[in-house]
């Protein structure tokens, strides 16, 4: 999202130039409260001022490791699945970005604050996307920022792969018309896209080894309006038929169809999709 101009009372005005530093960064106090006419995206930067950045800037200028020449260019609150959170300053600050500029360049080339203008995505490096974010970068005229609180996209993009290999078993054992090996598969390929969705959002039954805390989570979550509830209904169906299907040899089997199939692999895809690199999806779009 982009900082975009808005119209303020003059006394909003006043309260912003009151806080505003000439190092390009906004002291907001804890206790401050944001003018009720600032909204949209610039609302949400200053309330990232006031809870993560300027608390950090003031820390390190109070401790020396900040300069009276200090200019901020870009920052960045990192939340680690686990641990404490981080604050990168300037060029600290680790991300990938999607930026389309009208002149040749080649790789190694320089970056220059004037290309930022045209940056159409941004989000963390590979080996952080198991973290959530939120990264502003300074492009000479205004904010840009960028931000995914989800946790775990790394472990849940990993768990949609495994999904994706149980599902083929169960396809491959729906042709031989193998009910029974393809309900077992299927029920896993189902149980491993909800744990998917459940690490994005920090539930503890991500982690647990018990079917039945996966499975109450998922139906949770569903209540609330988060999942489909065609793939809610068949996951319910298929933990319901693995036991017989496994164990009981004499129990008749129904053999899930391919709408069944289907449900699932949409599901797999529209997760893998979420949970992608951004400027990665974003660079698949028409040039």
């Amino acid at each position: 999202m982009n900082e975009t101009e808005q119209t303020m009372s003059q006394e909003t005005d006043r309260w912003l130039q009151e806080r505003q530093r000439s190092g390009n960064w906004f002291d907001i106090a804890e206790t401050d409260e944001i003018p009720a006419d600032i909204d949209g995206c610039f609302q949400t930067i200053l309330h990232m001022f006031q809870i993560a950045f300027a608390p950090e800037i003031r820390r390190r200028m109070s401790s020396g490791q900040l300069d009276e020449n200090f200019f901020l260019e870009a920052a960045q609150l990192i939340l680690p699945e686990d641990g404490e959170r981080m604050v990168r300053l300037n060029d600290k600050v680790r991300a990938v970005g999607l930026v389309r500029v009208n002149r040749a360049v080649k790789q190694g080339d320089a970056v220059f604050v004037s290309d930022l203008r045209q940056l159409e995505g941004l989000d963390l490096e590979e080996d952080e996307l198991n973290a959530g974010h939120f990264t502003l970068f300074w492009n000479g005229e205004g904010w840009f920022a960028s931000f995914d609180f989800r946790a775990g996209r790394a472990k849940s993009a990993a768990m949609l792969e495994a999904a994706n290999q149980f599902l083929e078993a169960a396809q491959a054992a729906a042709q031989k018309e193998h009910a029974r090996a393809c309900v077992d598969n299927l029920f896993s390929a189902c149980e491993l896209a909800s744990k998917a969705r459940l690490i994005l959002h920090r539930s503890p039954a991500a982690k647990a080894k018990k079917h039945g805390s996966v499975k109450s989570a998922i139906n949770s979550w569903g209540r609330l309006g988060n999942v489909d509830e065609s793939f809610l209904h068949l996951f319910n169906r298929m933990s319901k038929d693995r036991s017989p299907a496994r164990y009981d040899a004499g129990s008749p089997i129904e053999l899930p169809s391919d709408s069944d199939l289907q449900l699932v692999r949409h599901e797999i895809q529209q997760l893998q999709q979420a949970v992608a690199q951004r400027t990665k999806t974003a660079d698949r779009s028409p040039k």
